[in-house]
């Protein structure tokens, strides 16, 4: 697809140009759509970019990447609640992408969620992803901060997330370490 080589240059404009045409041939072109989204994106038009998101979802309701992308876009234009469905979303598809716990955790620290936040990010580093230990330590001192993070509140949240991280350790045998735990 031409619209493929043109991104390697950096050229939206002329993507989008690509991707219409193909669009035009092949109206269920899922990857045209997608790959639109992309290059709006790249241009500022957010509301067109997660509309072709939504096109490449109804036509392959599983694909990761859109919902991820779509989530992504989301979280920028301040629509957390919304973002949070995306990630949940691509989580339920593939509840291995650390990069999804990561960002939900993310939007749910945009709402005021922190508790939800922080075994967000406790799952993404179990995945692996250790950009989570960071989010997890600034997340915990504001749980702090707030009074919120008491030793019987932090040993609900391990709670609430074992079901899902003895997945994790059955796939992936024993966990990398623990970001410390303050408090």
């Amino acid at each position: 697809m031409k619209g493929l080589s043109l991104c390697a240059l950096n050229r939206p404009e002329e993507e989008i140009a690509c991707y219409d045409r193909a669009i035009q041939l092949q109206p269920d072109h899922v990857k045209a759509h997608f790959m639109k989204g992309l290059s709006l994106g790249a241009l500022g038009q957010y509301e067109e970019e997660i509309a072709c998101y939504d096109r490449a979802i109804r036509l392959q309701p599983d694909h990761v990447k859109a919902h991820f992308m779509k989530g992504l876009s989301l979280c920028a234009h301040n629509r957390p609640e919304e973002a949070i469905a995306c990630f949940d979303r691509v989580i339920a598809l593939n509840p291995l992408d650390s990069a999804a716990h990561l960002r939900r955790g993310c939007a749910l620290e945009a709402f005021g969620r922190f508790q939800e936040a922080e075994i967000a990010y406790q799952e993404a580093y179990e995945l692996g992803d250790v950009k989570a230990a960071e989010k997890i330590e600034a997340i915990r001192e504001k749980l702090r901060a707030s009074g919120a993070l008491t030793a019987a509140t932090n040993a609900d949240a391990i709670s609430a997330l074992q079901p899902r991280l003895g997945l994790v350790k059955k796939l992936f045998g024993k966990p990398g370490p623990k970001p410390s735990s303050k408090g």
